[in-house]
């Protein structure tokens, strides 16, 4: 990237995006890094928590989510250092409040899994608060930090060879640095700068340089005025220009931005227009393209942050580019005194012992004894689980003891608390939509959270009155105003209703509050759905489905819902709530996350046709089984029978993913496919697929004689080739998070850690049972599945993969005859090492094999080269061990010695001991080894006999290429009326 001018620096921007998605907890001493349009956050600290996630926002819809990993990770820890090369984000040393330490773990950014490295060498000693800078993309260089003991600064230095995973301790010469902490680190050309870092009583402003060919250190003399002494602050390269940002000295927080040019050895303090943030440290800052982002840190009063800002650099400032920045047009003072009276109002209770610096933390052994009376609730979850920002804190929570009255769900419970000596007005509702929980506590124990206490309010039901307010501010779509209802002000913000959009209420899943926040006292009226109580009959989990004994679930007896006081609602009423414009309920299913196709549905369904979605997920996360286990590769369509439904899914879709990657922006590459015949009795089948490729509509196919293919790919031996110039491959993602974006803001909510166990049909509504996913982990066919609560969607989608058949045959009622038997297939993949070059700079196919497309050559978007899958069919899955997630996606290295074989049928020139284990997927398949082609099963109300209610079976490859599509034909099923 090169540098910007000192002409350019005077159209510098603060700009303040709105955030979809959840909001990530306040925190500080994390780490950031970016790749490919997504800023990467892991760990950091508040109040005593350490943090152990990764969080993930893309840039182009500033949609916050949470990665699921694999693996194991470093676990919860601040202070520590990132860096990203390629796809591998590495992470070093730091500290979880009691204990600092000097390992190394590995996040594969693709596959999501967290890995430890056997490092050669003596490592650094454990350490916190250092940094670590790449010269090239091979040495990771480690400086400074403190260490274990009071008072231990230091000033050594260490290099880590990536290729060889080997620590190296140079000795270098020349005027070597003073020990510190909190300074920072970047690299220009082959030279570290540092700048600034505390030692514990001062703070330094010096800038010294560490020339990495000749490991000499040297003092860099800067002309004019400078940033002073300062640390905390955060610093990045643009160019030969290091950009400062913020940070803390002897006298305040800084908010302000310095400009270092390493070329004319000169400081230059920026003057940034738009609306100054708050002084912070602890902070970290991204380059994107010609702008700045910043996340997080402390801010002047010394409470953590979760504020994003974009300090644009460039020449274009598109109010648009951050999903129309709301904050930046209006003046200082409305903005600052709001925000400082938000951050005081709902921040946790911190004081300066436990928040100024990381030392007061430090000196405090207990400080990770942390004890938590009020646990933290920030993400809607009908099992009152925790958001997955969070899923993995490790924290200690006393529980407090719960009567056995019935609980409100999370979502509810915070917005809709009265005092005792609320009245309501006679024949209304406050809250119109109940969900209660079923299970009873005895004896003072429970797994369920106390709700927090807030202050007693008594919300009466505003629906359809008249609030008259004044307008504070402008933005491009909306307006800012403060209203007085009942004496009270309220803030919010106006947008204009969108073409043929249905008002959604408040059943919302982004934008929602940071849990240490209040949140705001208002009426929920949620007109779509109905949800109950489930105080049902118990009743046995589904008896094992061995493949094809076929339960006759039509005289199963449905469960009865009882009566329940708490409600005080009667049939006609409960009918009211229901009979409106419906929720639609796309099932994520275990083992998948809700993936690639549920996801491109969910945005159908409210983006394209103004429809509230609700998405229930078994998983933590997204998209954790399928869609992120398998090639990542955008299809032609060669493979399918023309007039089936992965045909022209296949052919529509790929055609639709193309143009939604280059208008989003996601990550992805044309780079073709040959599908090859070793021999030349496998030519016929070549000329079969080419035929089939162009009666399906397939673009650009070509047939290539050995010498044609192999001078496009020298590494490769065939005798023919079938080339397909369309074939590419994609961060699938990318893919997910962008279009999760999108659904989110029009109205779509995720649900995690919940499961759906089954349901019943009555008087021509669907009931279905939902329950934890963390309850089910040791139940089998004879334990009783009792749901947490009944939800009553208006149309339901089941989309829940490898699970959708075992689902599926849950549903009291269903004609059982028109579900598919399933079957299993693991496939496994194996990474090509051993090799600086890649040997294929395009898609490598054999001929297809029963169950698959055979062991063939793929790509990521890095050049990195994986051989898979492979084709192991699973015998012993049953329904139970489908809904429960039993799957082993363990890759046995063992496998490697039937892949070489396989592979130098096409690439002869493969190395013994060059394959290593890279991941495994598991594929829903609906018909068995030897079996031939089963196309998608796309079934409605016309095959099963349930109004409402679409079933998607089998949708393995190519349901990456086809989701877009299949989500299309889903919606005009679901719709048709």
């Amino acid at each position: 990237m090169g540098s910007l001018g000192n002409g350019e620096f005077k159209k510098a921007m603060w700009l303040y995006p709105r955030i979809m998605g959840f909001n990530p907890s306040e925190r500080w001493g994390h780490s950031a890094c970016f790749s490919n349009g997504f800023l990467y956050i892991f760990g950091g600290c508040c109040g005593g928590l350490h943090f152990s996630d990764v969080l993930v926002l893309n840039l182009e819809t500033m949609a916050w989510t949470n990665l699921a990993t694999t693996g194991a990770g470093p676990g919860p820890r601040d202070s520590h250092s990132a860096v990203i090369v390629g796809h591998m984000m590495i992470i070093f040393g730091g500290t979880n409040g009691c204990k600092k330490v000097n390992d190394i773990h590995i996040l594969d950014l693709l596959t999501r899994e967290w890995t430890r490295p056997n490092c050669k060498g003596v490592p650094p000693t454990p350490r916190e608060s250092h940094t670590a800078t790449m010269i090239g993309h091979d040495r990771l260089v480690i400086f400074g930090g403190s260490g274990e003991g009071d008072a231990n600064y230091l000033n050594d230095l260490h290099i880590l060879d990536l290729k060889t995973m080997r620590w190296s301790s140079p000795e270098p010469q020349g005027d070597i640095p003073v020990p510190r902490d909190s300074h920072s680190a970047v690299t220009v050309d082959s030279k570290i700068f540092i700048y600034g870092g505390d030692c514990g009583d001062r703070y330094y402003g010096d800038v010294d340089v560490f020339n990495v060919d000749t490991l000499t250190w040297s003092r860099f003399i800067v002309q004019g005025p400078s940033p002073g002494i300062r640390a905390g602050h955060t610093a990045v390269t643009i160019g030969t220009k290091v950009f400062v940002i913020g940070g803390v000295g002897d006298k305040q927080y800084y908010n302000d931005v310095w400009v270092l040019d390493t070329f004319s050895c000169s400081w230059t303090q920026l003057e940034v227009r738009g609306q100054n943030p708050q002084g912070r440290f602890s902070h970290t800052a991204i380059v994107a393209d010609s702008d700045i982002a910043i996340y997080g840190g402390c801010g002047e009063d010394e409470r953590p942050l979760n504020e994003l800002l974009i300090l644009q650099l460039g020449t274009d400032h598109a109010n648009d580019k951050y999903n129309k920045c709301v904050c930046m047009m209006f003046g200082s003072q409305h903005c600052n005194q709001e925000k400082h009276q938000n951050n005081m109002k709902h921040s946790l209770p911190f004081n300066s012992d436990t928040m100024h610096t990381k030392r007061r933390r430090m000196l405090n052994p207990k400080a990770c004894d942390v004890i938590e009376s009020e646990p933290e609730e920030h993400s809607l979850s009908l099992s009152q689980h925790s958001s997955p920002s969070h899923s993995d804190q490790e924290r200690t929570l006393v529980k407090q003891p719960l009567d056995s009255t019935a609980q409100v769900l999370p979502l509810f419970k915070n917005q809709n608390q009265t005092s005792s000596t609320c009245k309501q007005t006679p024949g209304t509702q406050s809250n119109p939509i109940t969900i209660l929980n079923h299970k009873h506590h005895q004896n003072g124990h429970t797994v369920r959270h106390e709700p927090r206490n807030f202050e007693p309010l008594c919300v009466q039901n505003l629906i359809g009155a008249e609030v008259h307010g004044k307008v504070d501010g402008a933005f491009d779509s909306g307006y800012l105003m403060t209203a007085t209802v009942n004496g009270r002000i309220f803030r919010g913000v106006l947008f204009p209703p969108g073409p043929e959009v249905v008002s959604r209420g408040a059943f919302r899943g982004h934008n929602r509050r940071s849990p240490t926040s209040h949140v705001a006292h208002r009426n929920l009226h949620i007109n779509r759905a109905f949800i109950r109580h489930s105080n049902l009959t118990p009743s046995h989990a589904p008896e094992p489905s061995h493949h094809g004994h076929a339960r006759d679930h039509v005289h199963r007896p449905s469960p009865v819902a009882r009566s329940v006081s708490a409600l005080s609602l009667g049939r006609e009423q409960q009918r009211v709530q229901n009979d409106l414009h419906g929720v639609v309920l796309t099932l994520g299913g275990p083992g998948t996350g809700h993936g690639v196709v549920g996801i491109a549905i969910a945005r159908e369904l409210s983006l394209n046709y103004g429809r509230n979605v609700f998405v229930i997920e078994s998983a933590s996360t997204f998209g954790t089984g399928t869609s992120s286990r398998n090639s990542q590769v955008i299809h032609a369509g060669i493979y399918y029978p023309n007039h089936s439904l992965k045909a022209h899914f296949c052919v529509r879709g790929r055609r639709l993913l193309y143009e939604y990657c280059k208008e989003h922006g996601i990550p992805h590459k044309q780079i073709g496919k040959l599908v090859v015949a070793s021999r030349h009795e496998e030519v016929p089948k070549l000329h079969y697929l080419l035929n089939r490729g162009i009666e399906n509509g397939v673009e650009g196919l070509k047939m290539m004689d050995g010498s044609e293919a192999m001078a496009l790919e020298p590494e490769l031996q065939c005798v023919r080739a079938l080339w397909s110039p369309i074939s590419g491959i994609i961060d699938s993602h990318s893919l997910m998070l962008s279009q999760m974006g999108e659904a989110e803001s029009h109205g779509t909510t995720f649900c995690y850690n919940n499961t759906v166990i089954g349901a019943h049909i009555e008087d021509d509504q669907i009931y279905l049972h939902i329950s934890e996913t963390e309850s089910l982990k040791n139940c089998d066919h004879k334990s009783q599945w009792l749901p947490d609560i009944l939800l009553l969607p208006k149309l339901v989608v089941n989309s829940a993969g490898l699970s959708s058949v075992a689902l599926a045959r849950c549903f009291s009622g269903i004609n059982c005859g028109v579900i598919p038997r399933s079957h299993y297939a693991r496939g496994c993949y194996f990474s090509l090492t051993n090799t600086t070059v890649p040997p294929f700079s395009h898609l490598i196919y054999p001929i297809p094999e029963d169950g698959g497309l055979g062991v063939h050559v793929t790509l990521d978007l890095d050049g990195q080269v994986k051989f898979g899958p492979d084709v192991e069919w699973l015998n012993e899955i049953d329904d139970i061990s489908s809904i429960q997630n039993k799957f082993d996606y363990t890759v046995c290295a063992d496998r490697a010695k039937k892949f070489y074989p396989e592979i130098r049928k096409y690439y002869p020139s493969l190395k013994d001991e060059s394959l290593q284990p890279a991941y495994a997927g598991i594929r829903p398949k609906i018909s068995g080894p030897g079996e031939g082609f089963v196309d998608f099963i796309i079934q409605g109300e016309e095959s099963h006999g349930i109004p409402g209610l679409v079933n998607l079976f089998g949708i393995e490859s190519p349901g990456l290429t086809s989701s877009m599509a299949i989500a299309e034909h889903v919606a005009s099923k679901l719709l048709k009326d």
